[in-house]
């Protein structure tokens, strides 16, 4: 089930779908639209990336915006409850590591997956200023 997380969240960013517990391909539901027509051969096909170890603040911040996802962001950095280090990382960082702490604070507060994250550092990877 992983590998279907991890080929959709790739090949399909943005879409909505729900897969069930130990569902398979077939399972799969699109909550947003009709399921692709070639959909088992691209998955078939599908080769999963290694997620980058690091990106640059405009890759970082590239993404997010891309994703509809840099307010929410932003908005935990500012939320008084969040560890001012974090605050600090988030407004002064020039490269964003995927191990680093505050990553992994922001992800938990927002709910994201490893999953997302990779998906998230894949797209930043592709994106030049």
């Amino acid at each position: 089930m992983k590998e279907i997380t991890e080929f959709l969240l790739s090949v399909y960013p943005g879409r909505e779908w729900q897969l069930p517990q130990d569902g398979g391909l077939a399972d799969l539901e699109w909550l947003d639209g009709p399921a692709p027509n070639d959909l088992e051969q691209q998955y078939a096909d599908y080769v999963p990336s290694v997620a980058p170890v690091s990106v640059s603040r405009f890759q970082a911040l590239a993404a997010l915006l891309q994703a509809g996802l840099l307010d929410a962001v932003t908005a935990w950095a500012n939320d008084p409850g969040t560890d001012p280090l974090h605050k600090l990382a988030f407004e002064t960082a020039t490269e964003f590591s995927r191990t680093s702490p505050t990553l992994a604070a922001g992800a938990a507060a927002l709910g994201w997956s490893e999953q997302q994250l990779d998906a998230l550092f894949d797209a930043a990877m592709q994106i030049q200023a």
